[in-house]
Order: structure tokens, then C-alpha cells, then sequence
């Protein structure tokens, strides 16, 4: 029950993307933003694929407040999913000297984030090197060549990283 429950809160966000490591600038436009992303990592840009898109709140003090951005479809959404393997620093799309490398990442609900905390805590130091979270599922491998990852759904299953 709590699986499903956590699977639709999260389907919620299924058209959104966060991003991270992208300071706040006086009069900044989130837009301009995406706009600049999108060329970094050759993606063609229109403003309309966008629904909404906003700073997420922050629970520590002085940290760098998070883009999430809510695309109109999934289709587009997943067109940048993939180009999170791009490796862009913050001063590649704002004339800047910083060097804080920019992330992008599904926008996942508490209950994910907080289980994927958990099973890199738990899986590192058993020699899991790839943990990540894929529609709705929770995955573990201890090396690439693995062929079948393992399935985390709950707590429960941080056992089976042995």
C-alpha cells in the first residue's frame, strides 16, 4: 500500500525536471534560465514547452534553492532527461566566475528522495556504484556490466544489498 501510494505522488511529477546548482541572481528569469540550459545542452527551445516553472523551498539554511520546472508533456520532459549526463558548469549559461557544476534530475517526491538517501547510505560501502531512481522504481547494481539491477521498493528491501 505504502509503495503505490508513494508511486502515485510521484506520478504526479512525472513532466517535471529539477535542477540544481544554479545560483539566484538579482531579477533573475527562470525562463532565460531554461532557455540558456537548453542551448548548453543542444536541445531546441521554445518557451511554450514549459507549463511552470519556480524555485523549490529549501530546508537548509543557505543552501541554493532548486529549479523545478514543469513541462507540458512527458514527451518533452523526456527529451531532456537524457542530456542530464552533460556535464555544464553554472558559468556556461550565466556570465559568471563560479565553478558549481549543474545538475539535472527528476523531480522526485520526499518518500523517493528519502529511500535513495537511504540505499546510497546502505550501498556504497557494500560496493553498489550505481543506485538511481527510473519510473517508479528504485535500482541498484555493483557494476555497470550487471545485467539485472536490483529492485528497491520500500525500506524492507535495503536488505537485499548484500
Amino acid at each position: 500500500m505504502q509503495y503505490r501510494l508513494m508511486c502515485a505522488e510521484q506520478y504526479s511529477r512525472n513532466t517535471n525536471l529539477e535542477f540544481a546548482g544554479i545560483a539566484v541572481t538579482e531579477g533573475e528569469n527562470l525562463k532565460e534560465i531554461m532557455m540558456k540550459i537548453a542551448e548548453t545542452i543542444s536541445e531546441p527551445w521554445d518557451p511554450s514547452d514549459i507549463d511552470v516553472i519556480h524555485r523549490l523551498p529549501t530546508r537548509q539554511q543557505g543552501a541554493t534553492p532548486k529549479i523545478d520546472a514543469q513541462f507540458v508533456s512527458r514527451t518533452k520532459r523526456d527529451r531532456w532527461l537524457p542530456k542530464r549526463k552533460i556535464k555544464f558548469m553554472f558559468k556556461d549559461i550565466v556570465n559568471t566566475n563560479s565553478t558549481k557544476r549543474v545538475y539535472i534530475s527528476e523531480h522526485l517526491s520526499d518518500q523517493w528522495m528519502h529511500l535513495l538517501w537511504k540505499a546510497k547510505k546502505v550501498g556504497r560501502p557494500k560496493g553498489y556504484q550505481y543506485i538511481w531512481f527510473h519510473k517508479n522504481k528504485l535500482l541498484a547494481k555493483k557494476r555497470q556490466e550487471d545485467m539485472i539491477p536490483l529492485q528497491i521498493l520500500s525500506e524492507d528491501d535495503l536488505g537485499k544489498l548484500v
